[in-house]
């Protein structure tokens, strides 16, 4: 098997859910990037966190311009296709604790921890309910047939043993994307078998990982995917996949040396055309008509070299193509639709994504990736999915992105970026480092293993923030669109300030914001308090106090009253410092965000006015751009695309000195996101972000 699709880190079983809501109204302002400290109250050496955001949070955002015709599919969260990552990694499955389980175990079907054990024949025949891992090794039997079988876990097939389902009914229920799935074979030499005919398959609406690891096989036959959908992956040495006469099959990620997958007679198939490390290869288009019938096609072709499998597509109908490339590749397509542009980045590398966008029609384009040559003649992509593993430090900014996942010790950073679910998710696993800034997901965000992710100003439009293992995920002016969920060891640390706009001196002002923690029940981590300080933006090497430390924890609400009594007008940091705990240790983080003090009782036509730019709402599909100039100027205000494009001219001329409120018409435009810029005489303002959702 390949190095570079090595990992596995799953931790199942059902665990108290804790939820936290936010409101998508509240207006958020652009973060500093002073975001960790250990100024106070800690016991820990320097912080490797304050270390790792310190390498990743940029200074300032850029964007590039593609040689590509942008055009953002309407259906932005159109989710067809799962998470071919989440599967490869459900692959490995922890296989040396797999079989430390089959050491003298003197009996069969019986239950050890969280797995049931089978090492001789079984045969269920009658409506059964199996609330554990199934795990069927040393020429072992598990025979269902002519029933109901409900299975709460993982079914594991190795060692030459054998799951066979037939005229069953078979439900694997979940809570979440990938929390169980269907896994044969380990050594080269095992020929163990999934075979499911004349059956029913349940996996509650949400995708299930399978894997054909070396020599084992999966069968299906006259299967109906009733409210399922599998992700299928080949690795290793001749591993087998057959599908025929399955309705809404799956998808199939075809990257084993020697594999074979053969599909026919069957309907709703997403196949990954794999291009394994150091091999190459082209696919012409022309020849394929998607999402009608394919009567037959093989792969690789007289254009391939040193791809070793074999790959068998007959009699189908709803065929999608998408392409899964590791390093060291040379790629070529002609005249494709591309359902999903997969890249797997294994090799430690530094480097910056720029301009991809789902959805994109390329005349002539190379993809920006290191490592790899992927070049696209009159083809389209519609969702570029990016895999980060070992100890590559990519970023992904100004960009729209189907998917993106971290393993191992991969560290990356969305910045300016959208995720809109058509390639599955974002997520972090292993000992992978994420930061997610000024960024909106429409899709589910999957941290796991004893992975850190910081979450700074990002917008969840849809999906969940789920936590598992041993994550640890601190949000920060976070909007979630559903509650939290939180499963095992992990935490998920809640901070948000949100100071109000207009302020003024002397009175006090209330702030709004969020200091509290959710765990799982086996969580380390503890909530030890929050305080709040101030300070000048001209001078901010001393911080005053506003609150004291306070335990009490704060959801969406005042955090502390700001006294402005004597100060002076001008804009003011606020600081949210958040304490907790672990493993007897403590320690602390804090963020920074602004607030501007204008003149009290004074009438706001004669308050002094400063130069600004701000949209209400950034989301939605009436937007009211607004802007202050505090003298008569020529003035131009612009609107780009997230590709760098200028789009339009909102406003342009001479204007006197006031506040100008100009309503964005946005008929004509895409969905996605936009930047909209101020310039004013000799001084332009940073960009603000837009997101078009009709």
């Amino acid at each position: 098997m390949r190095k570079a699709i090595f990992l596995f880190v799953l931790i199942s079983g059902v665990i108290n859910a804790k939820s936290v809501t936010r409101s998508k109204d509240v207006n958020i302002p652009t973060p500093q990037t002073n975001v960790l400290s250990n100024k106070e109250s800690s016991s820990f050496p320097k912080s490797k966190l304050q270390q790792e955001i310190n390498k990743l949070l940029p200074q300032a955002v850029g964007i590039s311009t593609p040689a590509t015709k942008t055009n953002v599919p309407q259906d932005i969260i159109s989710r067809y296709h799962a998470s071919p990552f989440a599967a490869i990694k459900q692959i490995e499955l922890n296989r040396k604790n797999a079989f430390t389980l089959t050491q003298n175990i003197p009996f069969n079907a019986s239950t050890k921890g969280d797995w049931i054990i089978i090492d001789s024949t079984v045969i269920i025949d009658h409506d059964t309910t199996i609330n554990n891992n199934i795990l069927i090794y040393n020429n072992s039997q598990l025979i269902v047939r002519n029933c109901s079988l409900v299975v709460r876990g993982i079914i594991y097939a190795f060692q030459n043993s054998l799951f066979s389902v037939d005229s069953t009914s078979l439900v694997i229920p979940q809570d979440y994307i990938y929390q169980f799935g269907m896994q044969v074979g380990m050594h080269i030499m095992d020929s163990s078998k999934i075979e499911i005919k004349h059956s029913k398959i349940n996996s509650s609406n949400l995708p299930l990982g399978g894997g054909v690891i070396n020599g084992g096989s999966l069968l299906f036959d006259n299967v109906l995917m009733n409210e399922a959908f599998i992700t299928f992956c080949t690795f290793g040495d001749k591993a087998k996949i057959h599908i025929n006469h399955t309705d809404k099959a799956g998808e199939f990620v075809v990257l084993g040396d020697s594999s074979e997958v053969h599909i026919s007679h069957s309907d709703t198939v997403l196949v990954w055309v794999g291009f394994p490390k150091g091999t190459s290869g082209k696919i012409y288009g022309d020849s394929l008509h998607m999402n009608n019938w394919i009567n037959h096609f093989t792969y690789p072709d007289t254009t391939c070299n040193k791809i070793t499998y074999s790959l068998v597509l007959d009699s189908l109908t709803g065929l999608l193509l998408a392409t899964m490339a590791e390093d060291s590749t040379n790629v070529d397509l002609y005249n494709a639709e591309i359902r999903g542009s997969g890249h797997i980045f294994a090799i430690p590398d530094t480097d910056t994504i720029m301009g991809l966008v789902n959805g994109s029609k390329y005349s002539d384009f190379t993809a920006p990736f290191p490592g790899r040559n992927y070049h696209l003649v009159n083809s389209s992509v519609a969702a570029w999915n990016l895999y980060f593993y070992s100890g590559t430090q990519l970023s992904i900014k100004s960009s729209i992105f189907g998917e993106c996942l971290l393993a191992d010790s991969a560290k990356s950073l969305f910045w300016n970026a959208v995720c809109d679910g058509a390639g599955g998710h974002i997520g972090a696993a292993g000992k992978s480092f994420l930061i997610s800034g000024l960024t909106s997901l429409y899709t589910d965000a999957l941290m796991e293993g004893h992975s850190v992710s910081l979450m700074l100003f990002t917008n969840f439009m849809y999906g969940h923030l789920i936590a598992k293992g041993m994550a640890a995920t601190i949000l920060y002016n976070t909007v979630l669109a559903n509650p939290v969920l939180i499963y095992d060891s992990a935490t998920v640390m809640v901070t948000g300030c949100y100071p109000p706009s207009p302020s003024h001196t002397n009175e006090n002002i209330p702030i709004r914001g969020s200091a509290f923690m959710l765990r799982g029940p086996n969580s380390p981590f503890s909530f030890d308090g929050y305080k709040v300080e101030y300070a000048p933006t001209k001078d901010t090497t001393t911080f005053f106090p506003i609150t004291g430390r306070t335990t009490t924890p704060v959801d969406n609400d005042n955090i502390c009253t700001f006294s402005t009594y004597g100060l002076n007008t001008g804009t003011y940091v606020i600081r949210l410092w958040y304490f907790f705990s672990a493993f007897g240790s403590s320690d602390s983080i804090n963020f920074d965000n602004s607030i501007y003090l204008n003149w009290q009782n004074v009438e706001e036509t004669t308050k002094p006015k400063e130069l600004s730019l701000s949209v209400t709402p950034n989301l939605s599909n009436k937007i009211n751009i607004n802007y202050v100039i505090p003298q008569s100027t020529e003035v131009e205000l612009s609107l780009y695309n997230i590709s760098g494009e200028k789009v339009a001219t909102l406003d342009k001329g001479i204007k006197n000195k006031g506040e100008y409120t100009v309503k964005l018409e946005n008929k004509k435009l895409a969905n996605g996101v936009y930047f909209c810029k101020l310039k004013a005489g000799k001084e332009i303002l940073p960009g603000k972000k837009i997101v078009l959702v009709k």
